[in-house]
């Protein structure tokens, strides 16, 4: 009876947390190798030619993609067909990656050229429509959003180059908090389990609390960290400009291990029981989760700016010089697939997927891959 007691107990507070978890946080589905876009075999589906693509990453709802464009503006084209769905100009230049949701776009953009005599603000975040690219609201900022922006349930999260964090509510775009830092931030932001992690120009990485931007802990590196922390299973792991991969405890940011690279990290993703580390020694590294033991050592065909994209055992690196973007399977480093982009074509935007839809960003356009029916 007891046994039975304690084990509702926990059934039900496992529940509850689950969900106040969720209610912050969305939590990123785990896709099966079998579901992987990255399976082969892969064929274009369709391009959009344009001269205007950016190295900034595009956004995705799932139905349509949202293409940054070097004028300030946003491209809506159907994720599934590459059809033009609306183009709106904002001016100036998108600063950080748009990220969108069921609600909307949301994008920040800069002024470009103004001048640090002249007081004024020079950067704004502005939630766009989905089905037409109207802006619903918009939040002036003294310097503009860097990296990437990042949702919840409730807000949108950003930082700034003058070393300030936002948090700015999704229906109307009113302040929740903002917090000042010593140094600036061009990192992307990762989310989970209420907190929200980032690095800095001065090689900290921190957590803070979503609902009051609060430093729960905050750990420092010998380097700049520019890219996205990845989290998984009470791991986050980031990269430093000192060459060293970092995995630390998620809830308080002990060390668990660190192990040195060729050259300066640009960014790592843990696709599943391995560390995979994109290095500007041009060499992709992976590396057990658990002890930090190099696994594999493979050797790309540049230097890999764009994040990397993970499903299942399965890792997509695009190098911003060269023709092709690969797969690499995270367990043994092996190539398992090769996109062609075209002659000097590859971009640092990271790879983008909605549905059964693969997208790279290149020089000249986006190009759209999918399993042939």
């Amino acid at each position: 009876m007891i046994k039975r007691f304690l084990s509702v107990v926990f059934l039900i507070f496992s529940l509850s947390v689950g969900t106040f978890t969720q209610s912050i946080v969305p939590v990123t589905p785990v896709v099966s190798a079998s579901e992987s876009i990255l399976a082969l075999p892969l064929i274009l589906a369709w391009k959009y030619d344009s001269d205007e693509t950016t190295s900034v990453t595009p956004a995705t709802d799932g139905k349509q993609v949202y293409v940054p464009t070097s004028s300030g503006g946003i491209v809506a084209l159907n994720a599934a067909t590459g059809k033009l769905v609306w183009r709106e100009s904002m001016g100036g230049q998108i600063s950080a990656e748009p990220v969108a949701d069921q609600a909307a776009v949301f994008v920040a953009n800069g002024i470009v050229g103004s001048s640090p005599a002249v007081l004024q603000a020079t950067g704004a975040v502005r939630a766009l429509s989905l089905e037409s690219g109207v802006t619903l609201w918009m939040r002036t900022l003294p310097f503009s959003l860097q990296g990437g922006l990042i949702t919840d349930r409730t807000a949108v999260y950003g930082a700034s180059t003058d070393g300030r964090v936002y948090a700015l509510r999704k229906n109307d775009g009113m302040l929740l908090w903002v917090k000042q830092f010593s140094s600036s931030f061009i990192s992307h932001p990762a989310a989970g389990s209420g907190r929200l992690y980032l690095g800095s120009e001065d090689g900290f990485v921190y957590a803070l609390d979503v609902r009051s931007g609060d430093v729960l802990w905050r750990y420092r590196t010998r380097g700049a960290i520019r890219g996205r922390p990845a989290i998984s299973e009470g791991l986050i792991a980031v990269g430093s400009a000192d060459g060293y991969v970092y995995a630390l405890e998620e809830t308080s940011g002990f060390l668990r291990w660190r192990v040195r690279t060729g050259a300066a990290v640009q960014s790592v993703a843990i696709p599943g029981a391995e560390v995979i580390a994109a290095s500007l020694d041009n060499f992709a590294y992976g590396f057990s989760a658990t002890k930090g033991a190099r696994l594999w050592k493979r050797e790309l065909g540049g230097r890999p700016l764009a994040e990397p994209l993970s499903q299942g055992y399965m890792i997509l690196l695009n190098p911003i010089s060269g023709n092709i973007a690969i797969v690499l399977d995270a367990r043994d480093g092996k190539v398992l697939n090769r996109l062609p982009t075209g002659d000097d074509n590859n971009s640092s935007a990271a790879p983008v997927v909605a549905g059964k839809i693969l997208m790279l960003t290149t020089r000249t356009g986006l190009l759209a891959f999918s399993r042939p029916e």
